[in-house]
């Protein structure tokens, strides 16, 4: 101390005490692995587009599907995850010329913009649902899933339609 009672020297030790709590390199691979599912889950459960999983094995045996899916085609979860029958109704991948139960017309119509979309599902209500579809593989716990997102496309062929109505109005 100097002679007025301060300090004139100050030492300070630091030792890393966090070493000690280190989880091993397993242990953090886990944590990350716990926080990307929580990441994926958050996205699966809030998405705006419709998410599918299903097994690459058995395409009709949903193994989970989101909330936005549900509501666009009027299926609740259990539909899905009890009835197989229920994810071959809705026809992904036809071909339009394959609808049935669908008039010429509508067919004729749908055919001007399938550039909008590349897959349409069959609602619960016999509506149709128009939408984009992406694919892509997940391969977890010795399982290998699809996981197909769905964009709704219905509204853009609606404002297609309107376009072209309203094109054909100011040529007349």
């Amino acid at each position: 101390l100097s002679p007025k009672g301060t300090p004139f020297q100050l030492m300070i030790y630091f030792t890393d005490k966090t070493q000690d709590l280190q989880p091993e390199d397993n242990q953090w691979l886990e944590i990350l692995l716990r926080e990307s599912e929580l990441r994926f889950e958050k996205v699966f459960h809030q998405s705006p587009i419709g998410i599918l999983i299903v097994e690459k094995s058995n395409p009709h045996k949903v193994k989970y599907i989101n909330q936005t899916f549900c509501e666009w085609t009027g299926y609740i979860q259990e539909e899905f995850f009890e009835n197989e029958q229920t994810i071959k109704s809705l026809r992904i991948n036809q071909k339009i010329e394959e609808i049935s139960g669908v008039s010429e017309s509508f067919k004729k119509q749908i055919s001007k913009y399938k550039h909008l979309f590349d897959t349409y599902l069959v609602r619960k209500n016999g509506g149709f649902l128009f939408a984009e579809m992406r694919t892509n593989e997940l391969e977890y716990n010795n399982y290998t899933y699809q996981i197909h997102y769905f964009i709704n496309v219905n509204e853009r062929i609606k404002a297609a339609d309107l376009h072209a109505q309203c094109q054909h109005l100011l040529k007349t």
